[in-house]
């Protein structure tokens, strides 16, 4: 694709809209309430939750999906440290379900673009974006003020924007699955306006625990799934190599921020928690052993732990980077 100019381009908004033709536009205004707290967020996580019912009438194990909504807590603690503002133009890379993207146009009122090279998962996303605009959370596509989402299937190895176009740029788990992460965190510094925000967020497994360890046949499972990642070019170190990245890119490294989830406790097979993993597992269960990381009869008895049996209590911490900067 050519590069874009600076103006947002009509080809990658959506056309709908909730206002008759003719009609002014009645100004957006955030959300009322406390952005820090879950009732704030209640018209996101509604239609994220309906999406869920829709997907699992069709898929029993929609894991991503899953993950999307478990994690929202962990992604709106890092909003606060960014300074959006109303108007702001925002890439949202890797944009999957649309989250961030959505979250980020609500709650601030910025107009944001998820560009993603899923188109699945896009289209998706734009059936929340629709559901969120008709709540009110946000704006029409064409609306001249603020507060809207727009999306486009795209790679961050090679954005379809001009130098210079986003106010900020961020990516949230998407630099762990990259053959070449620096080219992608040198293409996001591009479309970054000087002195504009660069925010990359990933995992760093090196900061992860759990005492005692779980179950053998569960334990096993587990590491096959990061040593195929790891087989795809991926990288679960990710998190602590990202300053050093965006530094050599151009981006001067603001905050280095610790996102952790931590607890002790059982861990049941009714659990929520313990029902996501079985799923994620699952899905790759079959990749696992055809590429000879783990037999077939210790891949079966590790989701059957997790499906069947409670796992003892132990102490757990999973533990994400946030890096934020600012264009040089």
């Amino acid at each position: 694709m050519s590069a874009l100019t600076d103006q947002f381009p009509t080809s990658l908004q959506p056309a709908a809209s909730p206002t008759a033709p003719g009609q002014p536009e009645a100004p957006w205004h955030p959300p009322l309430g406390n952005p820090g707290g879950p009732q704030y967020w209640r018209a996101v996580d509604a239609a994220y939750g309906q999406l869920v019912g829709e997907q699992r009438a069709r898929d029993p194990h929609p894991w991503l999906l899953l993950q999307t909504v478990a994690t929202g807590p962990l992604r709106r603690s890092v909003y606060p440290v960014l300074g959006m503002r109303p108007g702001a133009r925002v890439l949202d890379a890797g944009t999957g379900f649309g989250p961030v993207a959505v979250e980020l146009a609500g709650a601030f009122g910025c107009r944001v673009i998820g560009v993603d090279t899923d188109g699945a998962q896009l289209k998706l996303a734009s059936s929340v974006t629709d559901n969120l605009r008709a709540a009110g959370w946000l704006r029409p596509a064409h609306a001249s003020d603020a507060a809207t989402v727009s999306l486009a299937t795209g790679s961050v190895g090679t954005l379809p924007f001009g130098d210079a176009v986003f106010d900020a740029v961020i990516a949230r788990f998407l630099l762990q699955h990259l053959e070449d992460p620096v080219g992608a965190v040198t293409e996001m510094t591009r479309v970054t306006k000087p002195g504009g925000v660069v925010c990359i967020i990933d995992v760093d497994d090196g900061l992860c625990l759990s005492y005692p360890q779980p179950p053998e046949p569960l334990r096993l499972l587990e590491e096959a799934y990061q040593e195929a990642q790891r087989d795809r070019g991926g990288d679960r170190t990710i998190g602590r190599k990202i300053a050093g990245m965006l530094d050599a890119a151009g981006v001067a490294v603001v905050h280095v921020l610790v996102v952790p989830q931590a607890g002790y406790g059982q861990r049941r097979a009714a659990d929520e928690g313990q029902k996501l993993l079985h799923s994620r597992l699952s899905a790759v269960a079959g990749e696992l052993v055809e590429r000879g990381l783990l037999d077939e009869a210790t891949a079966a008895e590790g989701l059957h732990v997790l499906a069947t049996q409670d796992i003892p209590a132990a102490t757990v911490v999973d533990t994400h980077l946030a890096v934020i900067g600012r264009r040089r």
